[in-house]
């Protein structure tokens, strides 16, 4: 009778599957919490999905995520009650858990993730798959899952851009804020971009800063050099 862990099944309790032993009924589970024995265990049939002994602690949304979680392995659980599967490792190999469960190497995936991609902002898990969001947007995202595979990762990756607010709600004229250690003084605000002089160009003389038409270049900011920015 195996006990398996949340994290291999995406539930938030633990769960024993059975085997037949002599029972006349069809293929059951046991939900409890660690350790065994310690904690109350609830027994339920996988199908049709009920519960049917010990004591029934969970709650309404945890009894739908072991019904979901049950149903997708139905096949599996019954092969196992019956001994067509014979071996603990070959029922773990076939078990299926819920999409909302981090795979177990998952801060290992994550450090690998960040040294391939530099310039990723947030990674994250859903629906089976690394969740990346960049600040610029990432050329070729098959080539990283190309090279995230070669490292042993069987998980698959989505790549997406993270959409910055609306410059006028950062940015003012004539507001400062740092960026690539210089300070910048911003010079005109559009719904995508911003213009801005820096100030460190000529700190002593501020009659270069007199405008608009300024005597410095002003330099764009588009909506991916934003997180750069620090308003002063």
């Amino acid at each position: 009778m195996p006990n398996l862990d949340p994290r291999d099944t995406g539930l938030s309790f633990a769960v024993r599957v059975m085997s037949r032993d002599g029972a006349t009924h069809d293929a059951r589970v046991t939900a409890t919490r660690p350790p065994w024995g310690a904690n109350p265990a609830a027994v339920y049939a996988v199908s049709p999905f009920a519960f049917v002994g010990g004591v029934d602690w969970l709650n309404e949304r945890q009894k739908s995520q072991l019904a979901a979680w049950a149903g997708m392995n139905a096949t599996t659980l019954s092969e196992y009650w019956e001994g067509r599967i014979y071996y603990d490792e070959e029922l773990l190999r076939k078990l299926r858990g819920l999409r909302r469960a981090r795979p177990r190497n998952y801060r290992l995936g994550c450090l690998v993730l960040r040294a391939l991609a530099p310039k990723v902002r947030s990674i994250g898990w859903s629906d089976g798959c690394y969740h990346l969001i960049f600040d610029r947007r990432f050329p070729n995202a098959a080539r990283l899952s190309a090279k995230f595979s070669a490292f042993g990762f069987s998980e698959g990756l989505l790549v997406g851009v993270e959409t910055p607010k609306d410059m006028r709600e950062i940015f003012k004229v004539g507001c400062e804020f740092r960026c690539g250690g210089k300070r910048w003084r911003c010079t005109d605000v559009g719904s995508r971009v911003i213009t801005a002089v820096c100030l460190d160009d000529h700190p002593g003389d501020p009659s270069w800063f007199n405008g608009p038409p300024y005597a410095v270049v002003e330099s764009v900011f588009d909506e991916y050099d934003q997180p750069g920015c620090e308003i002063i």
